[in-house]
């Protein structure tokens, strides 16, 4: 099961810690492949397009290196209180030719809100490269679980053609696309399957 769950099913499945199937099994500061061990947990409050909502965040130690790292699930960025469906909120207006002017002063009507004019142009700027940096592995994702989708033929910006695209695969979650993205350039140690094989404690 990958980490790329809505925040609704993250919150039912992680109530009372991280099921055993999910727990992690390889350390990203070591590389030895090795179950985790459980080291406590920290809430922290996460803003969404519709609520605030206090996130259990569970902790985990390596019992080789003995380093710990905060298993994160795939709509919260590391030090950011808004969640990823906020900022592709933002991202789809901008793209519909709204002036992040306008954008920052329509965030107070969301929780956490509102959010300055810099801050909305600092997730432009950043979720813009990480798209540029993942656009090919998307596409080829996308085509793989629904090569019958039609490909946009307009001439749009390469963030208007990437949601057109989006919207036809039919994924039922809104604000599903963002979390996707960050699954795919986080580190293999958020994925509690499929994991290749590195180093064991000697």
């Amino acid at each position: 099961m990958h980490w790329n769950i809505a925040v609704k099913v993250y919150l039912l499945l992680c109530a009372h810690g991280v099921p055993e199937e999910m727990r992690p099994r390889r350390c990203p500061h070591c590389g030895a492949t090795v179950t985790l061990h459980r080291h406590g947990k920290f809430t922290r409050w996460v803003f969404t397009v519709t609520e605030a909502l206090q996130v259990p965040i569970y902790r985990f130690l390596c019992p080789c290196c003995r380093h710990t790292m905060s298993l994160l699930p795939s709509f919260i960025e590391a030090h950011h209180q808004a969640a990823t469906d906020i900022k592709e909120t933002v991202v789809r207006e901008h793209a519909d030719d709204q002036s992040q002017a306008h954008i920052a002063s329509q965030t107070q009507r969301l929780p956490g809100g509102a959010w300055s004019e810099k801050t909305i142009r600092s997730w432009i700027r950043r979720w813009t490269e990480r798209r540029s940096a993942m656009e090919a592995r998307l596409w080829r994702w996308g085509l793989h679980h629904s090569p019958s989708a039609a490909l946009p033929r307009e001439r749009l910006s390469d963030w208007r053609a990437l949601f057109v695209w989006w919207s036809s695969l039919g994924v039922p979650e809104p604000g599903a696309l963002f979390p996707l993205l960050v699954a795919f350039t986080r580190p293999g140690i958020l994925t509690a399957e499929g994991l290749s094989s590195h180093k064991t404690c000697p």
